[in-house]
């Protein structure tokens, strides 16, 4: 930020250019570490890093033959019905950005009741009942809206379980491994140990 004179999102922007721009060198230190997975945290403001030409390219660089996505679900706003939608179409447009195989994550899921992930959970793995969360909290043609994006969350398989993860907890990361196993394995151990 000092360096270029720029603020938190220019500064994230031009992290995210310059790491593009040194891919080959960044590859070659990551590769030294040999790890079975490399996992990135990126930045949470879609238009920072989904929406960069440049983050496009680091996928595919260091994301290799197997990328996989995880896109974060929060948990205060996926509480609600239209939340929940309002994440799963952001989901859908990471996924379509990236052309390639995308997981939901409930993050930091120790954060709700037990009653609310039991719900969310629900909407995750059931279209009706997500429905009937919609139908009871929008009205007119806001319900035309909802009907419509379930019929296409449908039909291009964009609703999907979540994996509730929690660091506090220790919770999610087998799970997410298993979401790997079945995206590129249908299944079987990655890992030949």
């Amino acid at each position: 930020m000092t360096e270029y004179g720029l603020g938190p999102n220019g500064a994230q922007v031009a992290a995210a250019d310059l790491m593009a721009v040194k891919l080959p060198e960044v590859q070659e230190v990551l590769e030294e570490f040999d790890p079975d997975v490399f996992l990135f945290d990126t930045p949470g403001q879609l238009e920072l890093f989904v929406f960069r030409h440049a983050s496009k390219r680091i996928v595919e660089r260091l994301g290799g033959e197997q990328p996989l996505i995880a896109f974060l679900y929060d948990p205060i706003l996926s509480s609600s019905p239209t939340g929940f939608v309002s994440l799963m179409l952001l989901g859908a447009s990471t996924q379509f950005r990236f052309q390639a195989p995308l997981v939901n994550v409930l993050s930091k899921s120790d954060l709700l009741e037990a009653a609310d992930r039991t719900r969310i959970e629900a909407w995750s793995q059931d279209l009706d009942s997500l429905r009937g969360a919609l139908d009871a909290e929008v009205q007119g043609s806001q319900q035309m809206l909802a009907s419509e994006l379930l019929r296409a969350f449908e039909g291009i398989e964009a609703h999907r379980p979540l994996i509730p993860a929690s660091a506090t907890e220790g919770e999610g990361l087998e799970d997410l491994y298993s979401a790997a196993q079945l995206a590129y394995g249908g299944g079987d151990d990655l890992r030949p140990d």
